[in-house]
């Protein structure tokens, strides 16, 4: 190379390679991907001011908040469905207590027994509320674990995104054991006879299956706003059962409002179990005939009279009326909007990093 070249020793060439190089192809072709890559860098430094006033080019996260709401409860819904056994074990709790309490009380008559054995199985039914909490914060511990170890570092998707479709799969599969539930109890104990003396059993059959649809949501919500703000299952648990206890004991079926204490009967009325007893009750019994019984020894020289002439007089008697079913539904779902809020405060106090927000 050095002899053609002319830079050996005793080497000598005419040939004038700089002006060789500069007429060759393939110094045009050098030349040309250098403008190339010269005009895409001005066009990249031209893209990168306009970015600079762009407010979308700052954003946290690459997809739009309602794109990570889509993408986040269809995974959700994924991972509950890939969970056979969460589904049957929440049936078998639901439908099973329901059956189990439908059972018992098959057949309830409209004497003043049979209105107490319906109210009883009304109030059973309640209890079911501790079991069903206690079924769904395990599990949304568990999402709630990998979602923070993995998905928030990375910035996959925000805690808003997470939260929400948490709760939204959660209130859906509620609403299906809400339906098998309140066919296996309401039929069995005949609370659609009652109805049925006001030419009004498939209202009033709907009317009760939004109540129970209702107390299964809130249900739903409340479990999420225990647990929200908590790193254990077994400490939210703990503080569920009191707010249980209290719930269950001041929903004006053990004691009633004009029996309670001064100091307790805010509990009665922040209680969102005494309106779900209400509608529950009211709907269920309201406006129906009480059969009085029969004689029980005819040579007696006392008799007794019936204390009731229909089901209202034993509503009223712990301060119930059927006037107030509608409102008693929309008081639940109001306590169900505070929990999802309260659960989304609890989690952004408790969970939420303070460095995960950018200052303006």
């Amino acid at each position: 190379m050095l002899e053609v070249i002319g830079a050996a020793p005793n080497a000598h060439t005419d040939i004038d390679w700089p002006t060789v190089w500069r007429e060759s192809p393939e110094y045009q072709a050098v030349q040309k991907e250098l403008k190339r890559l010269s005009e895409h860098t001005d066009e990249k430094d031209s893209r990168t001011a306009t970015e600079d006033n762009d407010q979308s080019a700052y954003a946290e996260f690459a997809a739009g908040f309602r794109v990570q709401i889509h993408e986040v409860t269809k995974r959700v819904f994924q991972q509950y469905w890939r969970s056979p056994s969460y589904i049957l074990s929440k049936s078998i709790l639901t439908s099973g207590s329901a059956l189990f309490i439908g059972l018992t009380l098959v057949g309830g008559s409209n004497t003043e027994r049979g209105l107490r054995n319906q109210m009883f199985g009304v109030f059973i039914f309640l209890a079911m509320f501790g079991q069903v909490v206690q079924q769904i914060m395990p599990l949304f511990v568990s999402q709630r674990t990998m979602y923070e170890a993995r998905e928030r570092p990375a910035k996959s998707y925000s805690w808003k995104a997470f939260l929400a479709a948490n709760i939204i799969v959660e209130m859906f599969w509620n609403s299906i054991m809400a339906v098998l539930s309140f066919l296996f109890w309401y039929y069995p104990i005949r609370l659609d006879r009652n109805a049925a003396w006001t030419d009004a059993v498939h209202s009033r059959a709907a009317t009760l299956f939004l109540i129970c649809w209702a107390f299964f949501l809130f249900s739903s919500t409340f479990a999420h706003l225990m647990i929200a703000g908590l790193g254990s299952a077994e400490v939210a648990g703990g503080i569920m059962n009191l707010f249980f206890i209290l719930m269950f004991a001041f929903c004006g079926v053990l004691a009633g409002p004009n029996e309670l204490p001064g100091f307790w009967i805010f509990m009665y009325r922040v209680n969102p179990f005494t309106y779900i007893m209400e509608g529950f009750l009211t709907v269920g019994l309201a406006n129906a005939p009480v059969t009085c019984g029969y004689l029980i020894d005819g040579n007696a020289s006392e008799c007794q009279f019936c204390g009731m002439a229909d089901t209202n007089a034993f509503l009223s008697g712990m301060n119930m009326s059927f006037e107030n079913r509608w409102r008693d539904f929309g008081v639940v779902w109001a306590f169900c909007v505070f929990n999802v809020a309260a659960a989304a405060f609890l989690y952004w106090v408790a969970r939420v990093p303070r460095n995960d927000f950018k200052k303006k």
